[in-house]
């Protein structure tokens, strides 16, 4: 755009891409201008994301990610998705 602005879409592992505004002059401030998902995300909890790096069998490093349950889940509970290590560690 002709005004120092950028039009980009980005998402992350908690949010479904959005279309943002970014103000290059202001260091890149980013505004959400769709806010297409916003009522659905407004009404969930999501639960942390933390990036993990760990060796392969053949020596490599491999990029992979914990997705921890909300925290409204109660304790003793474990979600399909996690062991009970992962649900403690969060905890």
């Amino acid at each position: 755009m002709g005004d120092g602005k950028l039009i980009t879409k980005r998402q992350s592992m908690s949010q479904p891409t959005e279309i943002y505004s970014v103000d290059i002059a202001s260091g890149g401030q980013a505004t959400d201008i769709s806010l297409e998902n916003k009522d659905i995300l407004d009404q969930l909890r999501m639960g942390e994301v933390e990036e993990r790096w760990i060796t392969t069998t053949d020596g490599k490093e491999m990029l992979t990610w914990v997705v921890y349950p909300p925290a409204s889940i109660l304790p003793g509970t474990i979600p399909r998705c996690c062991t009970a290590r992962e649900v403690r560690k969060a905890w």
